[in-house]
C-alpha cells in the first residue's frame, strides 16, 4: 500500500497548522486527508478471503492524489 496524507501532528512550519491543512487538503481531489481508518479498511480488506487474489501490487490510498 502507498498511503496518502494521513491527518496527524507533523514537523511546525512558518504556516500555522490550520493554513498548512488547508494548503494540502486543496490539492487532494477528495478534498480531505485519508485517516487512519481508511488505511485501516484496506489493509481488513487485504487481509480478509475477499482481497486473496490481490498481490504484487501498489495500492494508492491518497484521496485520488495519483490518478491512473
Amino acid at each position: 500500500m502507498i498511503k496518502g496524507v494521513i491527518e496527524s501532528i507533523s514537523a511546525k512550519t512558518g504556516m500555522s497548522l490550520e493554513e498548512t491543512r488547508k494548503m494540502m487538503e486543496s490539492g487532494i481531489p477528495l478534498k480531505r486527508f485519508q485517516t487512519p481508518e481508511d488505511i485501516a479498511a484496506m489493509v481488513v480488506f487485504l487481509a480478509s478471503d475477499e482481497g486473496k487474489n490481490i498481490n504484487g501490487e501498489a495500492i494508492n490510498i491518497d484521496g485520488g492524489v495519483v490518478r491512473c
